[in-house]
């Protein structure tokens, strides 16, 4: 799974200037899925606090974890 934000997903959503990136990604996907076997899936996380696990630190969510479809 590759989680982000929904803020990460809609700003290359609301950019043109990122170009075709849904397409980019989805062709991506389908590669890794091929090579190792295993599906990919994007992921847009809800009302959550991401922390990312700087310094040593593991990465966690805070709070309950919502997600949804990107791809």
């Amino acid at each position: 799974m590759v989680m982000a934000p929904q803020e990460y997903w809609d700003y290359f959503h609301n950019k043109p200037q990122a170009g075709p990136w849904r397409a980019a990604m989805q062709e991506l996907a389908i590669s890794v899925e091929n090579t190792l076997g295993t599906p990919v899936l994007f992921l847009a996380l809800g009302e959550c606090d991401v922390s990312l696990g700087l310094q040593g630190k593991r990465p966690t969510l805070e709070r309950p974890l919502t997600a949804h479809w990107v791809l």
